[in-house]
Formats: structure tokens, sequence, C-alpha cells
């Protein structure tokens, strides 16, 4: 939830001075990614890792709901988000 606020909050540059709105953009494009370990659990859990022709465990990009993968399916590339923790 404060993630997100933080995320609103960058964007209003009429409500926050310029700084602290350039300070909370980070939260845009900076979250951390969750351990590869919980990629794979989570894959496994919902017997998914047998649909994918490939998997790239590198994320493309982390947030604050989840992360995103690349994939193969039926020879199309796809995106994959996976939940981080909590």
């Amino acid at each position: 939830c404060w993630i997100k606020l933080g995320q609103w909050l960058a964007c209003r540059v009429d409500l926050l001075p310029w700084a602290w709105c350039q300070s909370l953009a980070r939260l845009h494009c900076r979250v951390p990614a969750h351990d590869p370990a919980w990629t794979e659990r989570v894959l496994g859990e919902e017997g998914l890792l047998p649909v994918f022709d490939w998997f790239d465990p590198v994320p493309l990009g982390s947030g604050s709901m989840g992360q995103v993968h690349r994939a193969g399916w039926r020879g199309m590339t796809v995106a994959v988000k996976i939940l981080h923790r909590g």
C-alpha cells in the first residue's frame, strides 16, 4: 500500500517538491526482485513449469506487487507475472 502511494505521489509535482518526486520515482523502477527460488516454487505449486517451452529465471522488471519474466508458450514469447511473497 505504501509503495503504491509513493508511486502515485512521485507523479504529483503539483503536490510535492520536485526533489521529493524524483526520490519517490525510484519506487517505479528500482523495486528489488525476489529470490529466484520463490519464482520456481510458485511455478511448481501452480503446475506451470511443464506448460512453458522455456522460462527465463532473470526478471525483466520488478514492481511493487510482483515481477515479470519472459517465457516461451506454444511458439510465442509471453510475459509471466509472479507475485511477491505476502
